[in-house]
């Protein structure tokens, strides 16, 4: 188990099973694991016992409402059935679009946040920030479609909209900028 990321997907080696977390808890770990996550561990607030539900930002919900609107009407607008792609088509004058595929309960996740907003605040003309909580019905299918196996994942797109860079965990700012840089962005 990473100590910077949830386990959010396990796929048993020997049935293929595909296991995640029960409602409410952070992590496979926490669902159906002989002890708890790290971050339990470590003594660290765990999502599981979170009793107050966190505030997300009504511009972070207009982002995802928008995005998944893109994804469910995709053949009505002529979309290329490729949310990414669809993103990237939309957002032509970003050099890259970072999508960060967490939730807002993680404990890897919210040590993100203030990444996201950091990267937004210094490259927002060129790096399109993208945040989905892939624990609600909305952020769901972003999960699904990007196939991710933990959170957070940061997945980076190119102008074009193709993938060209993944990361699962908690990814330091300098790190992330040097990804960034490696596409033009100054």
């Amino acid at each position: 188990m990473p100590e910077d990321a949830c386990q959010f997907f396990y796929e048993c080696p020997q049935c293929k099973t595909l296991l995640k977390p029960k409602p409410g808890d952070c992590c496979v770990f926490c669902s159906y694991g002989d002890m708890p996550c790290p971050p339990i561990q470590k003594k660290s607030s765990c999502c599981k016992i979170t009793l107050i539900k966190p505030k997300i930002g009504r511009f972070m919900k207009i982002k995802t409402t928008i995005f998944t609107l893109l994804l469910f009407a995709g053949t009505l607008a002529g979309c290329t059935q490729n949310p990414a792609q669809d993103i990237q088509q939309k957002d032509t004058a970003y050099k890259v679009t970072f999508i960060e595929l967490g939730s807002v309960k993680c404990i890897p996740c919210k040590k993100m946040q203030p990444i996201l907003k950091s990267i937004e605040e210094k490259y927002g003309d060129q790096v399109k920030v993208i945040f989905h909580d892939v624990w609600t019905p909305e952020g769901q299918p972003f999960g699904d479609e990007f196939g991710i196996n933990a959170i957070p994942t940061q997945v980076f797109l190119d102008a074009s909209g193709k993938e060209f860079f993944r990361h699962e965990g908690y990814f330091p700012e300098e790190e992330l900028i040097e990804v960034l840089k490696g596409k033009g962005v100054k």
